[in-house]
Formats: structure tokens, C-alpha cells, sequence
């Protein structure tokens, strides 16, 4: 499939979508998109799609993509997936093994109904530890067979200009032999080093922090240490408002990132095709 004629309606495809970053971002560019198909085991994830405005009754949406028939699904012109990182993560629980069925089910999607391009997201320690590197080297092997691929590491810290160290992997391919492939190799380019503002700038040492009510369980080291960090900026030690920002700055930044790439990427096949505006 390539975007060869006018007017064609550009379809996306999202899984493990969370917040339906990519697909809202699509829209966000002016593109007449429609989420063709979407995966999310969240409840009111998955209906949030809808309230977005991004599907519509055509719309295959699924709760778990391990159970359904990739054969029935269409190849999109943009796919995004962020398969669950909880094995591969630093923060993870140790002993975890690893559960490979969200990712094989990405990219047994991605190998047999080949949208022309794709965002992957996760976590960095998705390639550390030999078995990692193991399963990550034949992964890359996979995608290259049928895509121009482009990887990085990157950290809100080093390129959103926002105080929070958090490396995230991130993989774009377009298909190979199409026009969008060779302009994606003479002009993709990731983001520019931003400098970082301190922790005290963005929240400020004084003011009122009350909108952050909830307070997740954590370990009593956790606690420790972020009364430590409020203290430190003459604050109340309330660690629980402190670990709900982290989680928030965690997803914004994701978000950031995402919307960043895939509005790239949707110039990028716009230059290169004509796609319906």
C-alpha cells in the first residue's frame, strides 16, 4: 500500500495505546485520519478514543491484542504500540520474566500486514542484559527485513527541557522501496538537545500544590526519599503529591515525544505522498 492517489483517507492503527497519543497527534496535524484499529486493556482508556473523537463505529477496538486475528486488521499507513514495559523496567519488580506476547503480537502485525510506517516505544532496558540483547538484535533483524528503520535512546531531561531522567526507547521505520522510505533516510532527524530547568523552577519553592490529592502505595523507601527532595526545596513532606507528579511528568513526556515523532513522520509522508488534508 502506498499513498499514490488524492485524497486518500490516512489510517492509523494503535496499540497498547494509553492515552491514543499518536492517533489524537495525527489529527492534530490537519490530516483526515481515521483510527482504523486500536488496543488498550484499560476500560476508560479504551473509550477515551472515542470521546477524543479519533474512532468511529468502523473502528476495531480491542481490549487485549494477544486474542485477536491480525489477518482481519488493515494495514495502516501509521501504526504506534507501547507494549507493557514492567519486565524490562529499572522500577520493575526483580525476578520478572519476560513477556514476550504483547510484543510478538506488535510485531506479527507489523511483519505480515506492513503499514507503511511505524512509531515503537519502551523503556531503555528493553536492549540491556544478554537475553535482551539477544531478543532485541533478532527483533531489529525482523523490522529491517521489510523497513528502513531509525532508532534512539531519549530523556525529557536531555530533550524537553523538563527535570525528570527517564530513557525511553524509541524505533520509527517506513517501508522499504516507497517514496516516504527514501525521504525518510535523506531527511529524519531527532530532536535537538533542549537545556533542562531545575526541579525548584518547575514546580516553584513556594504556593499552594494542593491539586495533587491522591497518594499511591509505596515503599517506605520511596518515602524516605522524596520527603528528602520535598524538604530540600522547603516544601511539606507530602510524598504522596510528589509521586503523582512524577507519574504525570512520566506520562506528559511520553505523550511529548510521541506527538513530537509522529508529526514529523506525517510531514515527512505528506512531502511524500499526497494524503487527503
Amino acid at each position: 500500500m502506498d499513498l499514490g492517489t488524492p485524497r486518500t483517507l490516512f489510517l492509523v492503527g494503535e496499540d497498547c495505546a494509553g492515552l491514543w497519543t499518536g492517533s489524537h497527534a495525527v489529527r492534530l496535524e490537519g490530516i483526515s485520519a481515521r483510527l482504523c484499529f486500536g488496543s488498550e486493556l484499560d476500560d476508560s482508556l479504551l473509550s477515551l478514543c472515542t470521546h477524543l473523537g479519533v474512532a468511529d463505529a468502523s473502528s476495531q477496538l480491542a481490549a487485549d491484542l494477544c486474542t485477536r486475528n491480525v489477518s482481519n486488521l488493515p494495514s495502516a499507513h501509521m501504526y504506534f504500540a507501547g507494549w507493557p514495559c514492567q519486565p524490562d523496567s529499572s522500577q520493575g519488580p526483580r525476578g520478572r520474566k519476560l513477556k514476550n506476547a504483547p510484543l510478538s503480537a506488535v510485531l506479527t502485525y507489523v511483519c505480515e500486514q506492513k503499514p507503511l510506517s511505524f512509531i515503537l516505544e519502551n523503556v531503555a532496558g528493553f536492549t540491556r542484559g544478554r537475553v535482551r540483547q539477544l531478543r532485541w538484535a533478532k527483533m531489529l533483524q525482523l523490522l529491517e527485513l521489510f523497513y528502513e528503520v531509525k532508532f534512539t535512546h531519549l530523556s525529557p531531561d536531555q530533550v524537553a527541557g523538563i527535570p525528570h531522567h527517564r530513557n525511553r526507547l524509541f524505533l520509527v521505520g517506513v517501508r522499504k522501496h516507497t517514496r516516504a522510505a527514501t525521504k525518510f533516510l535523506d531527511s529524519w532527524s531527532w530532536p535537538s538537545p533542549v537545556p533542562a530547568c531545575s526541579l525548584a523552577q518547575c514546580l516553584g519553592r513556594s504556593g499552594s500544590h494542593s491539586w495533587i490529592l491522591a497518594k499511591p502505595s509505596m515503599s517506605n523507601t520511596h518515602v524516605r526519599n522524596l520527603d528528602v527532595l520535598r524538604s530540600s526545596l522547603g516544601l511539606p513532606c507530602f510524598s504522596g503529591c510528589w509521586m503523582c507528579f512524577v507519574m504525570v511528568v512520566h506520562v506528559c513526556v511520553v505523550c511529548l515525544f510521541v506527538c513530537s515523532f509522529v508529526r514529523s513522520l506525517a510531514r515527512l509522508l505528506l512531502c511524500a505522498n499526497r494524503i487527503a488534508t
